[in-house]
């Protein structure tokens, strides 16, 4: 888990980017944006002492708010995993990671995610430093290290009204809640939403515009 230098807004975004709501479709790396944003590792120490790298080969993230957009997973300098959208590609918060590419006295892991639900866009940046790279099919497998990205808090834009409807508010894949139970759903219109409007609702973001109570 990171060591994080600003505990007490560990929560919020590290860096805000301007962009449009919607899918991310530039062609710049995230960690770029993240770096020309003016955050490297964001609110996480980098002179933390590292941790003993695992045998299991994966990365674990932790996320409670469902933000649409891109994530990295560095290993120092090299590009280990990508996803344009973090949250359904890695459903289980997982991300595998080869850390027998680990070979100097320690590595530094580096997780970014750039969430372009609203203008401007949020970036999440973690990094956690390991020692003792080694693959995924020797040894014995320990607690996995949790690059952990702890329920990370919306944030409109001063100019807009909390029922501004993100353009990325859901992915494009998403489906109709099939039970009758729940606490929110996607408004007239906006039923394949419903999901969406439930997660995030409870969460605490839940656009008018889009959502209601059930």
């Amino acid at each position: 888990m990171p060591t994080f230098s600003d505990i007490y807004n560990k929560n919020a975004p590290s860096a805000f980017k301007d962009g449009t709501p919607g899918p991310y479709t530039g062609t710049e790396g995230i960690k770029d944006l993240a770096d020309a944003a003016g955050s490297t590792c964001g609110k996480t120490d980098t002179k933390a002492a590292p941790v003993a790298a695992p045998s299991n080969g994966v990365v674990t993230f932790d996320i409670s708010a469902v933000h649409i957009g891109p994530c990295e997973l560095w290993l120092d300098d090299t590009l280990m995993a990508n996803a344009t959208n973090c949250w359904t590609t890695y459903a289980d918060k997982t991300i595998p990671l080869d850390y027998s590419k680990c070979s100097g006295s320690q590595c530094q892991i580096r997780w970014v995610w750039l969430a372009t639900h609203n203008d401007p866009w949020e970036i999440f940046d973690n990094c956690v430093n390991v020692v003792g790279g080694s693959s995924a099919s020797t040894g014995t497998t320990t607690d996995k290290p949790t690059t952990e990205m702890p329920s990370p808090t919306p944030v409109l834009p001063s100019s807009a009204s909390s029922d501004t409807t993100p353009g990325t508010v859901a992915p494009s894949n998403a489906s109709i809640s099939s039970s009758n139970a729940c606490s929110f759903r996607g408004n007239a219109g906006n039923e394949k939403y419903n999901d969406w409007c439930e997660s995030n609702c409870n969460a605490g973001y839940c656009p008018a515009s889009l959502c209601e109570a059930c």
